[in-house]
C-alpha cells in the first residue's frame, strides 16, 4: 500500500468514525471544535431540512442554501457555551427552521405584504393572525404544559406541540423516522396519560380555559383506530 492511499483510508475511517456516533455525541465533538464533526452534522440532517423546506414553501432555486443555512445556525447555537443539547435533535431542526421561515417573511420588503407572502409561498391564502395562531398554542394549553414540565421528557412535549400544531402524523413519522402508526399510538398513549392528569390541573380554570384544554387533548377517531 503507498503512503497516499494508507493517508485516505485513515481519513475515510476517521470520517466515518463520526457516522457511527449518536446525535448527542456529535454535538460534544463539534464542542471540541472538531472538523469532521461538523461535516457530518451538515450531511447527516441535510436532507430532513431540505424536505422541510420544500413543504414549507422555499424556492426550489433557494432550498440547499437555505437548508445548509438552518443547518450551519443550529451547529453555531449547539455549540455555544450553556446550550443545551436537544433530546430530540430532528424536532429542534425542524422547529429552528421554521422560526427561520416565519421570521424571513415578517422581514420581507414593503412592497410585498406578509400575508400576500404567506399565501404565495404556502399556497393557502392565510392570514398573519392565521399563520401566527397556527404556529402558537392557546393560552391555558401553554399553562398545563408549563405545570407538566418535570413530568413530560423533552420528546414528549415536542410531540404534543406538534399536535396542539396540527402537523400530519405522516409528516412527524417522517421527521423521526418512524411509520405513522407508530407515531400515531406515541401520541395517543401520551395524549390518555396526560389528560388523566390534567383534570386535576385544569380544575381552578375558567371553563373556556378548560374546554381549550380538553379541544387540545382530544384524540381523532382515526387516530384511536390505530391504537392496538
Amino acid at each position: 500500500m503507498t503512503q497516499s492511499g494508507g493517508a485516505a483510508n485513515a481519513n475515510d475511517s476517521h470520517a466515518g468514525h463520526y457516522a457511527t456516533l449518536r446525535d448527542a455525541e456529535l454535538i460534544v465533538a463539534m464542542r471540541r471544535s472538531e472538523q469532521e464533526a461538523f461535516v457530518e452534522f451538515i450531511e447527516r440532517h441535510r436532507i430532513l431540512v431540505w424536505n422541510h423546506a420544500r413543504d414549507l414553501g422555499v424556492a426550489a432555486p433557494e432550498r440547499r442554501s437555505w437548508s445548509e443555512e438552518v443547518l450551519h445556525d443550529c451547529a453555531l447555537a449547539l455549540v455555544r457555551d450553556g446550550a443545551t443539547i436537544p433530546a430530540n435533535l430532528p424536532g429542534y431542526l425542524i422547529v429552528s427552521a421554521r422560526r427561520k421561515f416565519f421570521a424571513q417573511l415578517r422581514s420581507a420588503s414593503d412592497d410585498e405584504t406578509f400575508d400576500e407572502l404567506v399565501e404565495e409561498e404556502l399556497d393557502c391564502g392565510s392570514t398573519i393572525e392565521e399563520e401566527e395562531a397556527a404556529n402558537s398554542l392557546p393560552e391555558p394549553v401553554l399553562r398545563l404544559l408549563d405545570r407538566l414540565t418535570t413530568s413530560l421528557t423533552a420528546d414528549e412535549e415536542l410531540l404534543l406541540v406538534w399536535k396542539g400544531h396540527h402537523v400530519p402524523y405522516t409528516t412527524i413519522a417522517e421527521w423521526l423516522g418512524e411509520t405513522r402508526s407508530a407515531v400515531a399510538q406515541r401520541i395517543w398513549r401520551l395524549t390518555k396519560r396526560v389528560s388523566e392528569a390534567a383534570e386535576q390541573i385544569i380544575a381552578p380554570f375558567s371553563s373556556a380555559d378548560q374546554e381549550a384544554v380538553r379541544r387540545f387533548l382530544h384524540v381523532r377517531k382515526e387516530d384511536r383506530n390505530e391504537t392496538p
